[in-house]
């Protein structure tokens, strides 16, 4: 199951913390498409949106927006948030899960992924506090405020992931909907794997 994820994420998913913090992802499709995720050159918010993209084969271009041109764009999108997704008729969608069931459900997808009610409800646990907090401490904070706050945040989410990881344990197959991933599956992934490069803090 883990490499089946891992072959979704963006290549160097994986990487230190300096380097996660710097890289730019590449694009998800190379090639002309309808659609485009717009987002910054981070692993937080949209990452689980690409991984679900990756996996179900549906092409999506993307456009990375730098922290210094924000502040002007932040007006023009809807919530004043990222990532969005850009329709083929330009109108713009927010909401990461949204975005993530909209491409796991599109007909042109290679390979399906389970979108039924606890699947969708892991992904949206996993994007939003305190569970998702992993992301700002790996994106924003400076190497020292992380460190700080890395033990609390710890503290709290191990109980809430061992109780996610016994729902897995008690699954039919090596994911939590069985035989095949879910979007929560994604979800899940991407938080454990920033923890993880999150634990590199100190030892750089």
């Amino acid at each position: 199951a883990q490499a089946v994820l891992a072959q979704a994420a963006s290549p160097g998913a994986l990487r230190s913390v300096a380097s996660a913090r710097s890289c730019t992802p590449p694009r998800i499709c190379n090639m002309a498409s309808p659609l485009t995720l717009v987002y910054f050159k981070l692993r937080a918010r949209g990452e689980a949106v690409r991984m679900v993209a990756r996996y179900s084969g549906v092409p999506v271009a993307e456009e990375i927006v730098e922290l210094e041109e924000w502040p002007a764009l932040k007006p023009t999108m809807p919530k004043g948030q990222l990532p969005v997704l850009r329709l083929s008729d330009g109108s713009l969608m927010p909401e990461s899960v949204d975005i993530a069931l909209f491409l796991a459900r599109q007909p042109i997808a290679t390979r399906q992924l389970v979108t039924d009610e606890a699947s969708v409800s892991l992904l949206t646990w996993c994007a939003e506090p305190p569970i998702s907090m992993a992301s700002p401490l790996l994106n924003w904070f400076d190497k020292d405020d992380a460190a700080a706050k890395l033990g609390p945040y710890l503290e709290e989410a191990r109980p809430l992931i061992a109780e996610h990881d016994a729902e897995l344990q008690a699954s039919a197959g090596p994911f939590f909907a069985g035989e095949s991933p879910g979007v929560g599956d994604f979800g899940l992934f991407h938080i454990a794997s920033n923890i993880e490069m999150l634990g590199h803090i100190g030892r750089d």
